[in-house]
């Protein structure tokens, strides 16, 4: 999918409906949340973003070469569903299904320093992969591979 963000982000949402009051600092310099949503930072201020979504049975085996960044955290999906909007005009779009309970989040990006550094793309320079699949345990944020250009010299 092509998704348009906006102020340099998107949303994966669980629909709760429940969202704290502070924002939590970014550790990975790629996301940002709280247990049943996460923001995505992109190189790309306004404009199009190339979003790939894959719902999965179980973590993947291994990372596909040619991201320059990859993170996991965990996010509840109550009712199974997450949405991928951007943040103003609330054009959510489906693509994440996972059983309801808790579920393993790995955010791949590739492609923000140069997004960054073209303004009023009319065309997506920016490629992100979502995977989901449940998880019975909660385990803390990583960052499996990084930081990318971007996230060592912008976030």
């Amino acid at each position: 999918m092509i998704l348009q963000v906006q102020d340099g982000q998107y949303m994966v949402d669980a629909v709760a409906d429940e969202y704290g009051d502070d924002w939590p600092e970014p550790e990975d310099s790629l996301t940002t949340g709280e247990e049943h949503w996460a923001y995505v930072f992109t190189g790309t201020s306004w404009g199009p973003v190339t979003i790939y979504t894959q719902n999965l049975p179980q973590p993947p085996d291994e990372i596909e070469p040619g991201w320059e960044i990859v993170v996991e955290r965990d996010i509840i999906a109550r009712q199974g569903g997450l949405t991928v909007e951007n943040l103003y005009q609330s054009s959510a779009t489906g693509g994440l299904r996972v059983r309801p309970g808790l579920a393993r989040l790995r955010v791949h990006a590739r492609g923000r320093a140069e997004a960054r550094a073209n303004k009023g793309l009319e065309e997506p320079i920016e490629s992100h992969l979502l995977q989901i699949w449940p998880t019975d345990a909660p385990q803390p944020p990583g960052m499996l591979i990084g930081p990318d250009e971007y996230g060592r010299n912008y976030r």
